[in-house]
């Protein structure tokens, strides 16, 4: 996945998908405030380069944009 251009990472869907939830799993008991909201955050930020990262590898899979089951 290119985030800015910059840096490529590889990543097992499954990997991100699990850590994204046990982010949000540690997310539920906590006190709102600036640690949940931190917490919140990187979870949002991690579930977007999942969504990217599936997209750019449909985009390099067709060659082009177009609509997917995934969009």
């Amino acid at each position: 996945m290119l985030v800015y251009g910059d840096v490529e990472r590889v990543e097992r869907v499954a990997d991100k998908r699990a850590a994204i939830l046990e982010t949000l799993r540690l997310v539920e008991p906590m006190a709102a405030g600036i640690e949940r909201h931190a917490a919140v955050v990187s979870a949002f930020v991690s579930l977007s380069e999942l969504a990217q990262g599936i997209a750019d590898a449909a985009f390099r899979e067709r060659g082009a944009e177009a609509s997917s089951s995934q969009e």
